[in-house]
């Protein structure tokens, strides 16, 4: 529950867990979130009036007492308006973002999105802060597939300026071993990380077949 005090110290206490093992980035995420279990506790509808609301009272909570014992964590959360263009957003998910962007700017939020303009609409919604990039390009991109062809396209997850609006990426594959036999996603991806500003698909396409293959043998 939102508003149970007994939660809300467990979560900070398996947070810590992971702060004692030398992690400094902690996360929580609410993505995919279904609506009937928005506010299924009683208690929780008493207290709150959207579930915006309880995301903005839970996540704060989190956050002040974790940084109150370490103030060297950074903070990250996605929030169950995590993906896509802000003028493709329902009225739900806009009316959610306004309520929950009165967080600390200092927390991050992930978004899944590949277009630096929406990425700059994206963080004006949600009050200014910082974005990190959760790309479900290849999930997507395979999503009804039966299997997964050994040699997919390219990474596509992102424009070549996006670095440039955003403060980190990281991309979803498809896990083993349904992942691409010659891990050409995870080739391109790279490329990408690596330098966005240059990477050119077909050129890191080609360039992670001779990787990825030789004299007859897959490495």
């Amino acid at each position: 529950m939102y508003s149970s005090e007994a939660d809300i110290t467990g979560v900070v206490n398996n947070l810590l867990a992971f702060y004692d093992l030398g992690v400094r980035d902690l996360h929580i995420q609410f993505d995919d979130l279904p609506e009937e279990r928005f506010l299924e506790y009683v208690e929780d509808r008493n207290k709150f009036s959207s579930i915006g609301e309880a995301h903005l009272y839970f996540i704060n909570e989190v956050y002040q007492r974790l940084t109150s014992i370490h103030p060297d964590i950074r903070f990250s959360v996605i929030t169950i308006a995590y993906n896509g263009a802000v003028d493709n957003m329902s009225s739900s998910w806009i009316e959610y973002s306004r309520t929950v962007a009165n967080l600390p700017t200092a927390i991050d939020f992930v978004w899944s999105g590949a277009k630096s303009d929406n990425a700059d609409a994206y963080s004006e919604l949600n009050g200014g802060r910082d974005i990190i990039v959760w790309s479900n390009y290849y999930p997507k991109l395979y999503k009804t597939a039966k299997f997964i062809p050994d040699f997919v396209y390219p990474y596509g997850g992102g424009d070549n300026n996006l670095h440039n609006h955003t403060t980190g990426h990281f991309f979803l594959a498809k896990d083993r071993p349904n992942e691409d036999k010659a891990l050409l996603s995870w080739y391109t991806a790279s490329d990408y990380m690596w330098d966005p500003t240059r990477y050119n698909p077909l050129v890191s396409f080609n360039s992670s077949l001779a990787r990825s293959y030789s004299d007859g043998h897959w490495r």
